[in-house]
């Protein structure tokens, strides 16, 4: 199987918090940016079905991705139904 990735639009950014423990900052940590895009290729292996990915993909949106998802981060949208109205550019011309 093979995941590449074809186009991206992302930027990093700092999430700095604190802890009400501690009564001192957390540690700062480094996250993909709310709204950066990722879309991916993906072949299937020898022997895998289509719907084992789309099985896997729900699970990994259900579940999040990344750190700190209690305080609302790594939630991820997979294949909405925007991504399928996005009209090319004329200049763009793919």
């Amino acid at each position: 199987k093979t995941c590449e990735v074809i186009r991206h639009f992302s930027a990093a950014e700092v999430i700095r918090g604190w802890s009400g423990v501690y009564q001192r900052p957390c540690e700062d940590e480094v996250a993909i940016a709310k709204g950066s895009a990722f879309l991916f290729k993906y072949g299937l292996g020898d022997g895998k079905k289509s719907e084992d990915l789309i099985r896997t993909l729900n699970e990994l949106q259900k579940r999040g991705l990344g750190l700190r998802k209690a305080e609302g981060f790594g939630e991820i949208s997979i294949n909405d139904t925007f991504h399928h109205e996005y009209k090319r550019c004329p200049e763009e011309g793919r």
